[in-house]
């Protein structure tokens, strides 16, 4: 059952199977008992809309909950899906590539650690 009254309205649909209802029970139950806190790590933050993005409009959001963060935005140009995806895998394959590279990992060790 949902542990705060307020999300009680939130049930599963009557048509999904019992194991589905389970894991929708079980999720929103989660997200009622969810507190976040504080990260001493980076977030890499990218935005994909269609609309126009304004530099670092989240940065006020992220101080308070990360040590670091980065904000980007798709380029005009991305808007049409095979360039947007492109651009899309590009940008995290780079973020992949910094982040196991041996001087990010132990650094990302080192915030875990001590955090």
């Amino acid at each position: 059952m949902i542990a705060k009254g307020e999300l009680s309205f939130l049930n599963p649909p009557e048509t999904l199977p019992f194991v589905a209802k389970a894991v929708f029970q079980a999720a929103v139950e989660a997200q009622a008992q969810y507190e976040p806190s504080y990260y001493p790590g980076k977030v890499d933050f990218l935005m994909c809309g269609y609309h126009k993005f304004v530099p670092n409009a989240h940065s006020w959001v992220w101080r308070k909950w990360v040590g670091a963060h980065e904000e980007a935005s798709l380029p005009i140009e991305s808007h049409s899906e095979p360039k947007r995806a492109h651009d899309v895998a590009s940008w995290v394959f780079d973020r992949l590539q910094r982040a196991t590279s041996p001087p990010a990992r132990s650094a990302y060790q080192a915030a875990i650690v001590s955090g």
